[in-house]
């Protein structure tokens, strides 16, 4: 085994997290959509809610499986926001098995707790 300094330890590391993130970027599922276009879907996944209910989730969304475009979405995700359960939603395009699936992602507000 090769002893590496701590200054190459840390080159070495950086680089591999560099590769690994233009990995992740060139083979990503998720499609990009641009503001104009609009995409014809067929089904719509919620996830990292734990505490709000998914079918709750749904109740806000006006995208329903069938053919939707990007102001629609950036509307949900307005609608989303204004709950106030939510720190961060992101709404996603995954191409799954040549369909289209809008894919919701959350990250919930923690519970304010009284010590």
């Amino acid at each position: 085994m090769v002893k590496v300094s701590g200054l190459a330890d840390l080159a070495l590391r950086c680089c591999f997290v560099a590769v690994g993130a233009l990995l992740v970027t060139l083979f990503s599922a998720v499609v990009v959509f641009a503001e104009s276009a609009s995409y014809e879907i067929s089904e719509i996944e919620i996830q990292g809610n734990r505490r709000i209910d998914t079918a709750a989730i749904k109740l806000n969304l006006k995208a329903v499986p069938g053919r939707v475009d990007a102001a629609l979405i950036n509307e949900d995700i307005k609608t989303l926001y204004k709950t106030g359960y939510f720190d961060q939603v992101n709404a996603a395009l995954v191409n799954k098995n040549g369909k289209y699936c809008l894919r919701y992602s959350f990250v919930e507000k923690p519970v304010a707790r009284k010590v």
